[in-house]
């Protein structure tokens, strides 16, 4: 059903490689931002782009949330080496 669809969007730039994860569930309300990214599944994942001097960060909105990977192109460059 479209309201359990997942949208990927990957953006790739010289410095910086971004990765979009979209869901059109009931969103994140702001005043819990901090505690959806803190949660224990993500630890890992944070732990992983924070060494890579990466970021992850969540918008939502009234129908769905989207969770944002930033990590530096020369990082991934380097891992593939």
């Amino acid at each position: 059903p479209a309201e359990m669809a997942v949208e990927i969007m990957l953006r790739a730039s010289r410095d910086v490689i971004e990765l979009d994860v979209c869901d059109r569930g009931c969103g994140v309300p702001p005043e819990d931002y901090s505690s959806e990214i803190e949660a224990p599944e993500l630890d890992q994942l944070r732990s992983v782009l924070d060494g890579a001097g990466g970021s992850i960060s969540v918008v939502s909105c009234e129908r769905g949330s989207t969770f944002k990977l930033i990590l530096p192109a020369v990082a991934v460059a380097e891992r593939a080496a």
